[in-house]
C-alpha cells in the first residue's frame, strides 16, 4: 500500500477576539493547515497552526510543502513510526509533524472502518448523562481559554461562555498579582463561585510571575476559587517552580517546559508541578502525548489534555486520544476551534461543554467543498 497523493491547503484562521492576548504574546490571525493524504481510495486529514513563539507561518509552510508532503508521498501508510522517524531525522519541528501524524491515523481509521479511539484501545470513559444507550455517541468535557483582558471584558466572556453550558474556564493572568487579582474577583462576581453553581477556574501565567509574585497571588487564587495554576514561574525554573509546588495550596501545572518524554520527566523527577499539559502541537504525535501522560502517572502527576487555537482536526484528535485513556484528566482543552473561524473542517460539535465523538471511520470530520 503506498499513499499516491498529498495536499496542502493554507487558512487564516481568524480569532473570534480579536484582541487576543497573553502575557507572551498577541494575535488576532494564525495560519492553519490541512493535510490530505490518500491511498486505497481513502484520504486521511491532518492538520496544524502557527504559533509565533515557536515556528513562524511561513517556515511551518515551508517545512510541510518541501519535507513533509515529498516524505508521504509513496510511502507506506502501515509504517507510520518510520515515516515520523525520517521527518524527525530531517529536522521536522513538532508542529509541522502532527499533521502528517493525524493524517496517518484517519486514514488508516478510514480504510479500517474504525474510529481512532477504537484503534487506539477503545473508550475508557463512561458515558455522560444523556449519552448512556445512544450507539455510537460519546464526548469529552471541555475547558475554554480566555486571553488577558480588563476586568469587565473578562467577566463579560465568561459570561458568555457560561451561557453556552461551558462549565470550566482558563483565564490569561498577566504576572501583576493586583491587576490579576482584579480580575478573578470581576469574573467570580459575574458568574459565581464552584459551590454557587459556577465553573471551575484555571488560571494561566505563561511563566509571567517569580517566586515572589506567584505567591503573592495566592490570597487571590485561593479566595476566588482556583483550581489549577498553570506555568506561574518560567518553564526552566524547576528549582522555583519545586519550591512554589511544595507551598502552593492550588496544584501547578507544568507547561511549556514539557515537550517530550525527557522534559516531563525532568519536571516530574525534580517535583516541579503536581499535573503537566500535553498537548499535540507540543509533542507532535499521538504516540508522544500517551507516552507523556503514562510516565506522569507512574510518577503521580496528572496529565492535562490541553490544547491552543487550531483547526478542529486537532480537537477532535485529542477528544479520541482522551477517549481511549485512562492517563488523561477526563477535562480536556479540545474546544478551542471554536475561539477562530475560517476553518476548512466541518463534524466537529460542541453541546452543554462538551466535544462529540462519534464512532465515523477515522477522526469522523470532512472539509468545506469536498
Amino acid at each position: 500500500m503506498r499513499i499516491e497523493s498529498v495536499r496542502i491547503r493554507r487558512m487564516d484562521l481568524r480569532r473570534t477576539d480579536p484582541g487576543w492576548k497573553t502575557s507572551l504574546y498577541a494575535d488576532s490571525v494564525l495560519a492553519g493547515f490541512v493535510l490530505e493524504i490518500e491511498a486505497e481510495g481513502a484520504t486521511g486529514l491532518g492538520a496544524t497552526s502557527g504559533m509565533p513563539l515557536q515556528i513562524t507561518d511561513d517556515a511551518l509552510d515551508a517545512q510541510l510543502r518541501t519535507l513533509v508532503a515529498p516524505t508521504l508521498q509513496g510511502a507506506d501508510p502501515l509504517r507510520r513510526t518510520a515515516t515520523l522517524d525520517a521527518l524527525r531525522a530531517d529536522g521536522v519541528h513538532r508542529r509541522a509533524l502532527i499533521a502528517a501524524d493525524l493524517a496517518l491515523h484517519d486514514l488508516l481509521g478510514r480504510l479500517a472502518g474504525r474510529p481512532c479511539h477504537a484503534l487506539w484501545g477503545g473508550s475508557v470513559r463512561a458515558a455522560a448523562d444523556g449519552e448512556a444507550g445512544v450507539a455510537g455517541v460519546a464526548s469529552i468535557e471541555i475547558v475554554r481559554m480566555i486571553g488577558l483582558k480588563t476586568p469587565e471584558a473578562l467577566a463579560e466572556e465568561a459570561a458568555s461562555l457560561v451561557s453556552q453550558g461551558i462549565r470550566h474556564l482558563k483565564v490569561k493572568l498577566s504576572g501583576q498579582p493586583k491587576a490579576d487579582a482584579d480580575r478573578l474577583a470581576a469574573l467570580r462576581d459575574r458568574v459565581g463561585s464552584r459551590r454557587d453553581g459556577g465553573p471551575t477556574l484555571a488560571v494561566d501565567a505563561n511563566g509571567a510571575f517569580d517566586l515572589d509574585g506567584a505567591q503573592a497571588m495566592l490570597p487571590a487564587l485561593i479566595a476566588y476559587d482556583v483550581a489549577i495554576f498553570e506555568q506561574p514561574l518560567p518553564p526552566r525554573d524547576l528549582d522555583g517552580l519545586r519550591a512554589f509546588t511544595r507551598l502552593s495550596p492550588v496544584p501547578v501545572m507544568a507547561d511549556q517546559g514539557v515537550t517530550d518524554v525527557a522534559t516531563a520527566l525532568a519536571v516530574c523527577r525534580h517535583e516541579a508541578a503536581r499535573m503537566v499539559a500535553v498537548k499535540l502541537t507540543k509533542m507532535g504525535t499521538v504516540d508522544e502525548c500517551r507516552r507523556v501522560a503514562e510516565l506522569c502517572q507512574a510518577f503521580g502527576v496528572e496529565a492535562h489534555l490541553g490544547g491552543s487555537a487550531a483547526p478542529a482536526a486537532v480537537d477532535v484528535a485529542g477528544a479520541h486520544l482522551v477517549l481511549a485513556s485512562g492517563a488523561f484528566n477526563p477535562v480536556a482543552e479540545v474546544g478551542e476551534f471554536e475561539a477562530v473561524s475560517g476553518d476548512l473542517f466541518r463534524g466537529a460539535r460542541i453541546e452543554a461543554g462538551r466535544l462529540r465523538v462519534t464512532d465515523e471511520s477515522g477522526f469522523g470530520l470532512t472539509l468545506a467543498g469536498a
